[in-house]
This record gives C-alpha cells, structure tokens and sequence, in this order.
C-alpha cells in the first residue's frame, strides 16, 4: 500500500518530475534548431510565393479594397495571418528555451534582432528578410569579437547605412 507524503516530499518528488522533463527537451541542438528554421523558413515561402492562399494574403496585404471586391474574406485572412504569426513566435520560443535561459523578459532581446532585420530586408520581402538576417547576424558576431561592447552599435550602423543608401531596404519595394 501507498504510504502518506508529507507536503515537502510531494514537492520534491514533483520537480524532480520536471526537472527530468526538461532535461527531455536539452536533446535540441543549434544544429536541430537552424534545421527546422530552414525547414519551416522554406515551407512558408512556397506557401506565400506559390499558393492560392498566398496570393490571397499578398492581394489583402497590397489592397485590402481590391481584394473584398474580388472576392477574398480580408478579415479572415488577416485573422488566419496573425494567428499563424503567434504560432510561429510559439514555436520559436519553444526551440530557443533549451538553448538560451528561459525568463518572462526574453522576447525584449530579439524583438530588436528582428525590427533590424526588417529595416535592413525591406518590408514585404521575404529573401530581404533573409539577406537581411545573414546581414545582422554577421554585423552582431563581427561587433563581438572586435569590440564586445560596441557590438550593438555596428548593428545600428548597418541599418544607418541601409537607410540611407536604400531607404525602402535591401530587397523592399518603393511605397
């Protein structure tokens, strides 16, 4: 027969469950992450460039008016959009917790990551988005080893540049 815990034994022995539950997850490595980014970076632009659903959101996102009178749910559209953007940010966060320390916080750090990316691939643009990516993240590694402290600036200084050369992005279209 089972014998009666005491509460501090019952807490124990319930994260000590979710200490092994965790550890489950330490299986994903950088290499299975870039993996599934590539995957699911590849899956998105052949949906998005080749679909008639891709079409449709190009067509909502370019002329919400145009695309109503042709006949696409704009609001379901845009509603199916964002609820797969959430997706994906869940799924993004799900692959980066066994990799970097998990806080309440950490989103902060990669929303600037991500706006600079934008900035420098052009809006609407998803190869600018990965030029741009390529481009931030070897400015960001670059700005490390040179000058560890300064390395945000040398990011800053891309997208200065980027502006200033080509203010719609690399890869953006003229508004």
């Amino acid at each position: 027969s089972r014998r009666a815990r005491s509460p501090a034994t019952r807490s124990r022995v319930c994260f000590a469950r979710l200490r092994s539950a965790a550890s489950s997850i330490a299986w994903v490595s950088t290499t299975s992450v870039w993996s599934i980014c590539c995957g699911i970076f590849a899956a998105v632009a052949i949906v998005v460039n080749r679909t008639r659903l891709g079409a449709m959101v190009r067509a909502a996102a370019f002329d919400r008016n145009m695309a109503a009178s042709l006949g696409v749910p704009v609001k379901l559209v845009f509603a199916g959009t964002f609820a797969f953007g959430v997706a994906l940010a869940g799924l993004a966060g799900v692959l980066l917790a066994p990799i970097y320390s998990v806080f309440p916080t950490m989103g902060r750090d990669f929303i600037f990551l991500a706006f600079t990316v934008v900035i420098v691939g052009g809006m609407g643009s998803i190869a600018g988005t990965a030029i741009g990516a390529l481009l931030v993240g070897m400015a960001e590694q670059f700005g490390q080893a040179l000058a560890p402290t300064y390395s945000v600036i040398l990011m800053l200084l891309l997208m200065v540049v980027v502006l200033a050369v080509r203010p719609q992005g690399i890869l953006g279209r003229q508004l």
